[in-house]
């Protein structure tokens, strides 16, 4: 993020997105990242602060569809903190068919990416919070999709604020992608989902810069598809013209 913050923000408004309405997490469980993976998140996925990331569809999973898969016997949706880079104290919550969650009300770490001076400080990287399949019904039931949603402060003193982002590139009010999403499993065989969120409105500019580090969170629990290489989809479009060719040629 970009915006120079001088002062405090004194509260974080979430924007609203249609008829949406959250509700706290408040009585969630508080876990924690395992800090080698912190790290090793942090070393591979959060990019470096106002690098703008030219091809950013060309990392991302299809984040159009992302599903709830739960984790453990409970059917965990655990959701940590891995770094951020913006001016905002932003809030993040997940929406599904029935309404939203809030999952973070104020995303701000002291030793993150972008680091802000006179500020207080909401939470630690690798914070996370646990939701189990209760917590999440009816909004969201194993095997249905939902989306992320970011909210930036109505208040910030930029005027840049205000806004909702969704990992669903549609549903932005630019018209832009603000989120890319990397797939990952540990040495365990778990499987992550790694998500980074862009904060400002509108493409690369004297605002923003299109960094996708301004929100960069861990998801366990939940799955979404790998978006093919373009040599890939290149080999599977030229193998299925050959077949098309050769059943025409057969019915000839």
């Amino acid at each position: 993020m970009k915006t120079q913050l001088f002062g405090r923000i004194l509260g974080v408004a979430i924007a609203a997105a249609g008829a949406f309405t959250a509700t706290s997490a408040s009585a969630q469980t508080r876990i924690d990242l395992d800090e080698n993976l912190l790290n090793f998140f942090n070393d591979t996925y959060v990019q470096d602060e106002t690098a703008f990331l030219s091809d950013a569809e060309q990392f991302q999973v299809d984040l159009n569809d992302i599903v709830y898969t739960g984790y453990g016997e409970g059917k965990n949706l655990d959701i940590f903190l891995v770094n951020e880079g913006a001016g905002f104290h932003n809030s993040l919550t997940l929406n599904g068919v029935g309404g939203g969650i809030e999952v973070f009300d104020d995303i701000s770490a002291e030793d993150s990416q972008f680091q802000r001076s006179n500020d207080t400080f909401a939470m630690e990287l690798g914070e996370g919070l646990r939701f189990n399949q209760n917590d999440l019904t009816p909004e969201i039931t194993l095997g249905s999709a939902f989306e992320f949603l970011l909210h930036t402060p109505e208040d910030d003193i930029s005027g840049n604020g205000g806004y909702t982002f969704s990992t669903t590139g549609t549903d932005n009010p630019d018209g832009l992608q603000h989120a890319v999403g990397y797939n990952y499993t540990d040495g365990e065989g778990t499987d992550w989902l790694i998500l980074g969120f862009e904060d400002l409105y509108g493409p690369q500019s004297g605002v923003s810069d299109r960094d996708f580090n301004d929100v960069v969170f861990a998801v366990r629990g939940a799955s979404a598809q790998d978006v093919p290489e373009p040599g890939m989809m290149l080999g599977i479009v030229g193998v299925a013209a050959g077949l098309l060719k050769l059943r025409k040629k057969n019915e000839q």
